[in-house]
């Protein structure tokens, strides 16, 4: 009869500390990276939009240039060119900020009592 109370206690005890916790707050890990996400695709919409008025304005300049002039239309190129990389250079932010966002969402558990 020792045994076998003794064995429930156990069981009772070993149950309860393998246990989830019950907390319902938001993990801090979560929060930093929904924070992370929000940033990165802040940075990348800047770098797009900053791209394309870079290019608006080589594309402008190439326009309004006489193309015997060779310092407008290098200009001009230099100017579509560093547009473009500055553009491209946005797209790793958004593929980042989407990936962020995702761990974020599979960091959610639901939490369960010890019977």
């Amino acid at each position: 009869m020792k045994k076998l109370i003794f064995f429930l206690l156990l069981l009772a005890v070993s149950a309860c500390s393998f246990s989830q916790p019950t907390t319902t707050s938001i993990s801090p890990v979560k929060i930093d990276y929904l924070k992370k996400s929000k940033h990165q695709k802040t940075i990348a919409w800047i770098l797009a939009g900053g791209g394309l008025a870079i290019r608006a304005t080589g594309y402008a300049i190439g326009v309004n240039v006489d193309f015997f002039d060779d310092s407008g239309v290098w200009g001009a190129i230099i100017l579509l060119s560093t547009g473009a990389a500055t553009m491209l250079a946005s797209i790793p932010f958004f593929i980042a900020s989407a990936k962020n966002k995702r761990r974020a969402m599979s960091l959610s558990f639901k939490n369960e009592k010890a019977p």
